[in-house]
């Protein structure tokens, strides 16, 4: 079993446990968003001129509703395409997991009331 480790910071909402913590990585996120924006420019030429690549970060993608606000804001029109990436911390170091169709494409909330 793996262990997670507690943040390494001290903010005010890190986890109260050594054993819990949210660690999914969206500095990740957003350095893989630039870091793949620098190499389509470096190969830009490459690019049929008839054609558009365009990076989308997705804010809040873990709560409802956050791709369909995007849509709503056309980020989706005239996509013929789409690669997402999401940080996965038990997978191997330095590989990239690939799986055709839609992963990780829903959330789901439960709310549950505990009395006594």
């Amino acid at each position: 079993m793996h262990r997670f480790s507690q943040e390494m910071n001290d903010v005010e909402y890190k986890s109260k446990r050594d054993d819990r913590a949210h660690m999914c990585g969206h500095d990740g996120h957003c350095a893989w968003l630039l870091g793949g924006a620098s190499k389509i420019l470096e190969k830009i030429n490459l690019i049929p001129s008839d054609k558009c690549v365009r990076l989308l970060f997705q804010p809040a993608e873990e709560q409802m509703g956050a791709a369909f606000l995007l849509i709503q804001e056309g980020c989706m029109a005239g996509v013929d395409e789409v690669y997402g990436a999401h940080n996965l911390p038990l997978s191997p170091t330095g590989k990239l997991l690939v799986k055709p169709g839609p992963v990780m494409a829903q959330i789901t909330e439960i709310e549950i009331n505990v009395s006594s």
